[in-house]
């Protein structure tokens, strides 16, 4: 009952979840341009020439990386020894991917790809 092992599972659990939950509110925006939304909001942006026409690609895409990190997860589990590992490095992953983002924001190329990254981790 005071397994401290459960405490941190716990936590980073946690941790991970509001991360995911932060994510679902904020990609949409994130891979914006500045003048791509002051466009959108001022009616000038050519249709089919924004992210927003793209939107419904991009989350399939997401779900695709998803179900890539479930596939990911069955082939790691396969050796036990390392089973108590996967966490560990799904975290790091999903913190470097989302590090990456705050650092790389204006470059949506690299946002888009960690992204892609992070979604993978929540498939795990």
């Amino acid at each position: 009952r005071n397994d401290a092992r459960i405490a941190a599972l716990g936590l980073g659990q946690s941790c991970f979840e509001g991360a995911m939950y932060t994510f679902v509110f904020m990609w949409t925006p994130a891979l914006k341009s500045v003048s791509e939304t002051q466009a959108e909001a001022t009616g000038t942006a050519p249709l089919g020439e924004t992210t927003s026409s793209y939107l419904g690609l991009i989350f399939a895409v997401f779900m695709v990386c998803v179900m890539i990190g479930s596939s990911c997860f069955k082939l790691f589990s396969v050796r036990r020894e390392i089973l108590y590992k996967i966490p560990l490095y799904m975290h790091a992953t999903a913190f470097f991917s989302m590090a990456m983002v705050t650092i790389f924001l204006e470059q949506k190329t690299i946002v888009y790809t960690m992204f892609l990254l992070f979604e993978c981790t929540v498939g795990v």
